[in-house]
């Protein structure tokens, strides 16, 4: 573990108390997006945590620098919109949708790092991917961890009882539906998925129960085949990682398949505290949870595809950390 650079707090006014990390190569660039939780009356659930209207500041790994921070107008004033950014075909992308009244995806956005725009993208939208329920069912909706490179995103959506799988195209803008999970499959009803990862035509996904505040079942995993929608829930041997309700606060899937879980804050966030690292090797013959490494308490990380190091954001500065075998 190394320090690369100082915190940006100094070089943003008012930084923002959520942030949303990537790390882009061959730039070698760590770009972080605000997010606030803002309180609206009118909006059903009375709040709304949202990017759109507020900022994106980058550091420089090579120079170990900060940018000055660019400020971004709102996508859209709909205030029961809401947005989840993806990351695949080796870019960012952000997703607009209705989070109320059925899964209505709204707007596509691609993120230009050297004119530092969201550049609007078609939504070629497939008659089955709109899923319409009653005004007042909130739905969640989860991007699924792919490889970087990937130019297919998958989300997971849950709306009243029913979960169900999507795809995107993130070169032509294409979205269907792919198919509706089927609730017997979890072993516990009524059941949200909240952690997702695609790998060799496979989904594999850990859900959570009871709703506020969700709380996952990390001994048990659904994997699916992304073709017909088939397959089972396989419980995990051995000790589950001891994170509290979704889980993991930051999951990546590395190049040779290992699905990474980053716990968090372990207890109040001071120096002391630290966050615990497990893995799944999604490639093995048994499918379990190994303890990998610690970091640092943080409040933001990046995964840098291209030299398997885990990028995060403190208090303190900005960190480095590279890939060691779970233990």
């Amino acid at each position: 573990m190394s320090r690369l650079g100082p915190n940006f707090d100094q070089f943003v006014n008012n930084p923002a108390p959520l942030h949303e990390a990537f790390f882009q190569d061959p730039d070698d660039v760590l770009w972080m997006f605000s997010k606030r939780y803002n309180h609206l009356p009118s909006f059903l659930s009375g709040h709304h945590v949202h990017f759109a209207g507020g900022y994106s500041v980058s550091f420089e790994m090579r120079d170990r620098f900060w940018n000055q921070p660019r400020e971004y107008p709102y996508i859209s004033r709909d205030e029961n919109c809401e947005e989840i950014f993806i990351r695949g075909n080796d870019q960012i992308y952000l997703l607009l949708f209705a989070a109320y009244g059925g899964f209505l995806p709204k707007a596509l956005f691609r993120f230009i790092p050297a004119m530092q725009i969201w550049e609007h993208r078609v939504l070629n939208l497939d008659p089955e991917c709109y899923t319409r329920n009653g005004p007042v069912e909130r739905i969640t909706v989860r991007a699924v961890d792919v490889k970087v490179d990937s130019k297919d995103a998958y989300l997971l959506v849950k709306i009243a009882g029913e979960c169900s799988c999507h795809h995107l195209n993130l070169v032509d803008g294409r979205m269907e539906k792919m198919f509706n999970i089927k609730p017997e499959i979890m072993t516990i009803p009524n059941a949200t998925p909240i952690r997702g990862a695609v790998l060799d035509g496979k989904l594999h996904f850990f859900y959570g129960v009871n709703d506020i505040p969700i709380d996952w079942v990390p001994d048990r995993l659904v994997t699916l085949d992304l073709a017909t929608g088939e397959g089972c829930e396989i419980p995990l041997p051995g000790g589950t990682p001891p994170f509290i309700n979704e889980g993991a606060k930051y999951t990546y899937l590395r190049k040779d398949g290992v699905w990474v879980h980053v716990q968090g804050h372990i207890g109040p966030a001071e120096p002391t505290s630290c966050a615990l690292i497990y893995t799944l090797d999604l490639n093995a013959e048994e499918v379990r949870w190994r303890k990998s490494y610690m970091t640092s308490t943080t409040t933001t990380y990046a995964y840098d595809h291209s030299r398997d190091r885990l990028i995060y954001v403190d208090e303190v500065g900005v960190w480095e950390c590279l890939s060691y075998p779970p233990t």
